[in-house]
């Protein structure tokens, strides 16, 4: 039988467990945290392999690039380490922030605005005097103070539909379901659905004048015939209006 030759390189396994130890030590939160458990740095040394991962999600998740750019080798899993009678483990689970956009997600009924947007929060809007005084006018519908509607106006690329969204983004966390809508596509959508399914625009009608809070974003941008001004426009003003219910529309007008 012939003698089967395989070269293999071989690796210092000690230098690349020292490498992780280092690199956990160089981590406080990492640090911090197994050391609340119980895991001295002894242990931790012998155990670095079961805690690399959580230092990796650690250093990563502390620049977190949003849910949506997630690019980890287990992307939206985070890797925790357990300490119980001794022994050290690792449990995986999913990503907070995933967790708490897809709870905002699903109190949106329609969505025109960016994925990139939804772990956005009133905090990152900037210190705009005209952007605080719409944050202020949204803060006091949302606790009673007042029930009057909110126009966001101003020239394109001034963050206008960005704060939009980011409002809705808090009420849809807080308060209830939100409608978050292009009235150029949207308008256009019902319009068409008269002549191919009735119903089915009168419900999406419907939701738009019953929705906690709709968003008409870009509003002037639509076509406008007779049908969509009185029929669709008019009729969500009115009943809105009548039940005092949050809109909010950005435009250049």
């Amino acid at each position: 039988m012939e003698k089967i030759k395989i070269n293999i390189d071989l690796v210092n396994d000690n230098k690349i467990f020292d490498e992780m130890y280092e690199k956990y030590l160089s981590c406080p939160a990492a640090l911090k945290y197994a050391r609340s458990l119980g895991i001295t740095d002894e242990i931790a040394k012998e155990n670095i392999e079961k805690i690399i991962d959580f230092v990796n999600d650690v250093n990563y998740c502390r620049n977190c690039p949003g849910v949506k750019n997630c690019k980890k080798a287990n992307p939206l899993l985070v890797s925790k380490v357990t300490f119980n009678k001794g022994v050290v483990d690792t449990q995986i689970s999913p990503c907070s922030k995933m967790l708490s956009a897809m709870e905002v997600e699903k109190n949106f009924y329609i969505r025109d605005f960016p994925d990139e947007y939804l772990d956005k929060k009133i905090e990152s809007i900037d210190n705009n005097l005209n952007k605080m005084k719409v944050i202020k006018k949204y803060k006091n519908y949302v606790t009673g103070v007042s029930d009057s509607w909110i126009y966001i106006t101003g020239a394109n690329n001034t963050g206008r539909t960005y704060l939009a969204s980011v409002l809705a983004i808090n009420y849809a966390t807080k308060k209830g379901e939100v409608a978050f809508i292009k009235p150029s596509i949207r308008f256009k959508e019902i319009n068409d659905l008269q002549y191919k399914d009735k119903d089915l625009a009168n419900s999406i009608l419907e939701k738009y004048c019953t929705v906690s809070l709709l968003v008409v974003d870009d509003f002037g941008s639509e076509y406008v015939n007779d049908f969509i001004r009185d029929g669709i426009l008019l009729q969500i003003l009115q009943r809105r209006s009548a039940k005092k219910l949050l809109t909010i529309f950005t435009s250049d007008y």
